[in-house]
């Protein structure tokens, strides 16, 4: 096991350390996310908002009027989705391996730079902040931007970490799923046929649903079992999302967006007319929403019946976010931040100064916080 190299940028702070207790306290008065808004009273605190991953969350946007708030310069392009904290702190990685924390204005509180990019892995806040690398680690960081514990996986982690009861998951580059305890210690490992890139979402009954590029949706028990297994036509990039009647929802590279049931059965697939990598988000009243590369997001019946697209000017890779209000928000490759009605109309459109594949999060107040390949991290009110 090799070293890990941090460099902090600036001391820890008390509010810092207090952000952290109560984020630690928050998941064990939920045992690690729920559905819905993810931490009881707390913010978007991983990639997707919650441990079934459906990118919902029960705050109201519907004040947001597509203004900017701030914006911070990462120096380097932002590919990583942020977390943001109950008070707005936002947690984002950049591709210079830079993982930065942001006080409500979008002032460091602290950054630090593990040895190797975290610039697509987006972090998560399970009583501390986990996130990967392209060094093939997961590390655990204090509040004081120092390492308290890491795992080397031997290859690169795109995968964005998910927790639940206390276990963390994710997947690496060499095909690996990896279930890992607080302190970073391995629980278990499984093997795919290719890279997982792909974040797993959690089931309430503990069942882990996870992508694959050999083609593959992996359906593994609590212990690390295989369940079953799902073959597409195409890599599944696309991070799983679980209904509220546990429906599994996957896209691929084939085009197209699967309804799975939880016995591995296909309810029904929908094509999105190019590879969906995005990440399909699960709305109140259980629309699923998906953006595609042939540039346009869709929404979906939960029966699989087609209720809009929404063209963008470019193709999305970023997963969308969805209010209580119903808006859904998205990043397009046209250099654009998109809020969409639950109808499928316009609400507004910021522009980036470059293509955007960071996925957006929504803060508690409605704030929505995106990274852009123009190595600039944006918050919109």
């Amino acid at each position: 096991m090799e070293a890990w190299l941090a460099t902090p940028r600036s001391t820890s702070s008390p509010t810092f350390r207090s952000l952290l207790a109560l984020a630690a306290l928050q998941l064990a008065a939920c045992g690690g996310g729920g559905s819905g808004g993810g931490l009881s009273g707390g913010g978007w605190a991983r990639f997707r908002a919650n441990q079934q991953s459906t990118g919902f969350v029960s705050f109201d946007a519907s004040n947001n009027g597509g203004a900017l708030l701030w914006s911070f310069d990462a120096a380097s392009p932002v590919t990583a989705s942020p977390a943001v904290d109950s008070k707005n702190q936002v947690y984002v990685g950049s591709n210079d391996t830079d993982l930065f924390i942001l006080d409500h204005t979008g002032g460091i509180v602290c950054s630090v730079e593990p040895q190797g990019s975290s610039s697509h892995s987006s972090p998560a806040l399970a009583g501390g902040i986990f996130v990967g690398s392209e060094f093939g680690a997961i590390y655990a960081l204090n509040s004081d931007c120092t390492v308290g514990a890491f795992l080397q996986t031997g290859s690169a982690i795109e995968s964005s970490p998910n927790f639940a009861s206390g276990t963390v998951y994710f997947g690496n580059h060499q095909g690996m799923v990896f279930a890992v305890g607080t302190n970073t210690a391995t629980k278990w490992t499984f093997a795919t046929g290719g890279a997982v890139d792909s974040s797993p979402a959690v089931g309430s009954d503990g069942t882990v649903y996870v992508g694959s590029g050999d083609a593959s949706l992996y359906a593994l028990t609590p212990a690390g079992a295989l369940k079953w297994r799902l073959a597409t036509g195409g890599a599944v990039e696309s991070s799983p999302a679980i209904g509220a009647d546990g429906t599994i929802y996957v896209g691929s590279d084939d085009g197209n967006l699967y309804a799975v049931g939880s016995d591995g059965s296909v309810h029904w697939k929908a094509a999105t007319g190019g590879a969906t990598t995005s990440s399909p988000a699960v709305g109140p009243d259980g629309t699923i929403f998906v953006g595609s590369t042939n540039h346009n997001l869709f929404a979906f019946n939960p029966d699989g019946s087609s209720r809009w697209a929404f063209a963008t000017g470019g193709p999305i890779h970023s997963s969308p976010a969805v209010s209580l209000d119903g808006t859904v928000f998205v990043g397009s490759e046209d250099a654009s931040l998109y809020a969409v009605s639950s109808a499928g109309l316009l609400v507004w459109k910021y522009p980036t100064g470059g293509p955007i594949e960071s996925s957006p999060a929504i803060g508690a107040d409605g704030t929505v916080y995106v990274g852009s390949l123009d190595g600039v991290v944006y918050a919109v009110f």
